[in-house]
C-alpha cells in the first residue's frame, strides 16, 4: 500500500485536483502535512474528505504544544462524523526549530504526548472525563459528539522515546521524511521494543513513513526540486543522526541556516546530488519507480510519497503512488 502526502504549500484548489486524481487511480489514503506557516491541516482535512468518496484522510501531524486535546478531538471528531471510518489522526511534537522561532518551547515531549493522547481518547469514549495529569488538568469535562467508532490516533516520532512510547501506545506510528531506507529501520526497531514493553503485537502497529518525492522528465531538475524539501527538514535536530549513519557529507547546520534565511542556492550546494536519493525519491518516472522499491523494502506498512514540486511534478508522483499500490 502506497498513499499520498500533501505539503500544504500550494493552493487549496491545486490540493483537491491531486486527491481526486489519486482517488481515481486507486490510492487509499492521504496525508496532509502540517508546516507552519502554510495551510491547516485540519481544515484542509475536511475539504478532502468532502472532495473524495473513498480515501482516507490524515491530518500530519497535530503540535500537542499549539492545539488543547478538547480542540483536537472536535476537529477529528467532526471529520469522523462527515466521513465514518475515513480519518486517522496523526499527533506530533512538531519541528522544535519551528516552534522556537514562535515563542513556542518544547518540554517533556514524551509526558505530554503520554497524557494529550489519554486525554483525547477518554474525551472520545466517556460521557464525562475528569484527568489530573503533570501537564492537562480536564475536569468533569463533558463531549457531546457521539461516535460509533473513533479515528484511529497514531503519533508522528523521530527520537528513540517517542518511538517508544508509538509502539506502546498508538494505533500507528509516522516517520518523518528526509530519511533513508537505513534508517527507517532503525527507527522501528524502538517501536517494535515498545510494543514488547506493553505486550502489544508488533503487527497491531500501524507504520507510515513520509517519501520525499519529486517527479519530472527532467531528472536534474526533480533532483534539485528534491533539495528545497529537504534542507526545509534539515532544520530538525533529529535529522543529524541519520546524516551521521548515512556517513553524509551534508553540512546540516549550514544547509538549515540557509533554507531559513531563504538562501536557496547556498543550500543547494551545501547537498550532493549523490546523496539526494539517500533521503528522497527524486529523477524521472522510471528512476523513481527503482528508487521507491527501496523505502517498501525498508519496513513500512504504508510509504507516503510527499509530492513535490510544480503541477506536472506532482502530478506524477501520484501517478507514481496509483502504479505502485
Amino acid at each position: 500500500m502506497v498513499g499520498v502526502a500533501l505539503d500544504g504549500m500550494i493552493p487549496l484548489p491545486a490540493m483537491l485536483d491531486l486527491v481526486r486524481l489519486a482517488e481515481r487511480l486507486g490510492v487509499s489514503d492521504v496525508w496532509m502535512a502540517e508546516h507552519l506557516g502554510y495551510r491547516d491541516g485540519l481544515t484542509t482535512s475536511m475539504a478532502i474528505l468532502s472532495a473524495t468518496t473513498t480515501a482516507v484522510v490524515a491530518p500530519t501531524a497535530i503540535s500537542v504544544f499549539t492545539r488543547h486535546p478538547m480542540i483536537t478531538a472536535m476537529s477529528a471528531a467532526t471529520l469522523e462524523e462527515l466521513a465514518p471510518g475515513r480519518t486517522v489522526l496523526v499527533l506530533a511534537t512538531g519541528n522544535p526549530r519551528a516552534l522556537g522561532e514562535l515563542g513556542v518551547q518544547i518540554a517533556r515531549p514524551v509526558t505530554v504526548m503520554r497524557e494529550y493522547a489519554t486525554v483525547v481518547r477518554r474525551l472520545w469514549r466517556d460521557e464525562s472525563t475528569t484527568f489530573a495529569g503533570d501537564v492537562f488538568q480536564v475536569r468533569d469535562t463533558t463531549f457531546h459528539v457521539s461516535l460509533a467508532s473513533p479515528p484511529p490516533l497514531w503519533i508522528a516520532a523521530m527520537g528513540p522515546h517517542m518511538l517508544r512510547l508509538a509502539g506502546e501506545i498508538a494505533d500507528g506510528v509516522v516517520l518523518s521524511g528526509a530519511l533513508s531506507p537505513a534508517y527507517i529501520r532503525h527507527s522501528l526497531r524502538f517501536v517494535q521494543e515498545g510494543a514488547v514493553r506493553a505486550g502489544r503485537e508488533t503487527k497491531a502497529i500501524g507504520t507510515a513513513g513520509f517519501v520525499i518525492t519529486s517527479v519530472s522528465r527532467d531528472g536534474a531538475a526533480a533532483r534539485r526540486q528534491a533539495k528545497q524539501m529537504l534542507a526545509y527538514l534539515f532544520r530538525n535536530r533529529f535529522v543529524a543522526e541519520n546524516l551521521a549513519m548515512e556517513g553524509s557529507r551534508v553540512d546540516r547546520g549550514a544547509v538549515a541556516d540557509a533554507a531559513a534565511r531563504g538562501d536557496w542556492e547556498t543550500a543547494f550546494a551545501g547537498i550532493p546530488d549523490t546523496e539526494v536519493t539517500t533521503y528522497a525519491v527524486a529523477g524521472t518516472p522510471s528512476e523513481c519507480r527503482r528508487q521507491l522499491d527501496a523505502f517498501r523494502d525498508a519496513g513500512l506498512d504504508r510509504p507516503v510519497l510527499l509530492a513535490i514540486g510544480d503541477s506536472e511534478s506532482r502530478r506524477l508522483a501520484v501517478e507514481l503512488a496509483g502504479a505502485a499500490r
